[in-house]
């Protein structure tokens, strides 16, 4: 396996020819690259679903931080955080989800984890 920090584009064309697990998808954008430089596998990881925020807030906060912030990704979210992201989901099982290299998974990280065998992964992004 490779651990790679570098620039997005230039980590795309490491997938050629391996296999490639990718968490947190949204939309594909970034797939949609990585599939572009034909990797042998390709592995698509997103829950496709709202986190729970609260598990992410201090015990002791008072107010609510979600809210400011969702307003602020409101534009990146059109219709609304679930509404955005089921979109998504329907998004990316039209585009990769009849290639037979493809997997997609509707999962958290946690989640798929027991989907894969020890050195099954080439590359993680």
């Amino acid at each position: 396996m490779f651990l790679v920090d570098a620039n997005r584009d230039i980590f795309q064309s490491l997938a050629t020819g391996r296999r490639y697990v990718e968490i947190g998808v949204y939309r594909g954008f970034y797939a949609r690259g990585v599939k572009a430089c034909r990797p042998a596998q390709m592995c698509l990881i997103d829950p496709w679903h709202p986190a729970d925020m609260s598990d992410l807030i201090p015990a002791d906060y008072v107010g609510d931080p979600v809210a400011p912030l969702l307003e602020t990704f409101a534009p990146y979210y059109p219709g609304g955080l679930e509404a955005a992201l089921e979109q998504a989901f329907r998004e990316v099982s039209a585009e990769f989800g009849a290639d037979p290299q493809c997997r997609i998974l509707r999962a958290t990280s946690a989640q798929a984890c027991d989907d894969f065998a020890p050195g099954s992964i080439d590359l993680l992004y």
